[in-house]
């Protein structure tokens, strides 16, 4: 919960606790999801894993088109519950 106080959101009201417990609920649920589908299927899973891996190694390509969509706070996880 340290690191949840400490992320800065593109808000700037002050984060209250349940904001954080929200927020905190929300990578648990995402971390849950991924090991569910490790579980599931092990070998994709692995692939997939590599895939990103492959990926996010790479040298980000020349753009002015700003940060990448995948990229962002865990804020983005709330509309997802």
């Amino acid at each position: 919960l340290g690191r949840m106080v400490q992320l800065h959101l593109k808000s700037d009201k002050p984060q209250t606790k349940l904001l954080i417990l929200h927020q905190a609920v929300a990578v648990i649920l995402s971390l849950e999801q991924q090991v569910r589908e490790r579980n599931l299927n092990p070998k994709a899973a692995c692939l997939k894993r590599r895939e990103e891996e492959k990926v996010s190694s790479e040298p980000p390509p020349l753009s002015l088109a700003g940060p990448h969509p995948g990229m962002g706070d865990a804020s983005n996880h709330m509309g997802q519950m």
